[in-house]
């Protein structure tokens, strides 16, 4: 998601002004339309691996990242190629900037994210229920990682969220609306590191203990150690060996 996220804001930056040639801005946009739904699908895929950690107690998923990696680069090309196969031109179907045109946002886009902002809601809520039905959850236990769950809600949010500021910045409240978008889809990456990162405390953790691994083998090679070897006294064996 991260990845996907990084590479639809490049794409954007970089390409979302029309002043390159048509095939260019096809290429922009049909890019920008992929990305984006991909983001939103790694939100739906991490969703059913949190209710499904509530049906299967033990054991993981086989072929894990294939499972996930799969639907998650691949279900988002369907309606690419389906616009691209309808007509080229529905990429261009805009004056200043490289964005498909209307009909080919409602039906291509919104309706897409919308189906994962739905499924989404009602895994979320589903989990959020059996949380509360089980007592071990709901007073601290540890049969479920309620931090994963916490995190994957929160940016879910965080995702969805500005997604549905640029959906009503039309028509009247359009430069308020632009403006909560703007400032909510700044911040994602920055929100996405403190839930993910910060708030973990097994991420914490192993970043606490490679710092602390890195310093001991620092202190090891130019400690006291190196020092009492090069200052031994020295034998015929090490002198025959120095020699050798």
């Amino acid at each position: 998601m991260a990845l996907a996220l990084l590479l639809s804001w490049v794409t954007f930056l970089a390409g979302l002004s029309r002043d390159h040639g048509h095939v260019s801005c096809v290429l922009v946009a049909a890019l920008l339309h992929y990305l984006i739904l991909v983001s939103f699908m790694w939100m739906v895929i991490e969703g059913i691996l949190l209710f499904l950690q509530f049906k299967v107690r033990q054991g993981g998923i086989r072929r894990y990242m294939l499972k996930t990696v799969l639907p998650a680069w691949g279900l988002p090309l369907i309606p690419v190629i389906i616009i691209l196969s309808i007509d080229v031109n529905l990429y261009t179907g805009w004056e200043h900037y490289c964005w498909m045109s209307r009909t080919a946002f409602y039906y291509a886009f919104l309706a897409p994210i919308g189906i994962m902002v739905f499924a989404n809601i009602v895994l979320y809520g589903l989990i959020v229920f059996k949380i509360c039905r089980r007592r071990d959850i709901a007073h601290g236990g540890t049969s479920y990682n309620v931090i994963s769950i916490r995190a994957s809600i929160a940016s879910f949010v965080v995702l969805g969220l500005s997604w549905v500021f640029g959906f009503l910045a039309i028509e009247d409240a359009r430069l308020v609306f632009q403006y909560l978008f703007t400032c909510t889809t700044a911040f994602q990456g920055f929100l996405i590191f403190a839930i993910f990162t910060t708030r973990d405390p097994a991420v914490r953790q192993f970043w606490r203990d490679l710092i602390c691994r890195c310093k001991k083998v620092k202190g090891e090679v130019h400690g006291p150690g190196m020092q009492s070897a090069h200052n031994r006294p020295e034998t015929k064996e090490t002198s025959f060996n120095r020699s050798k």
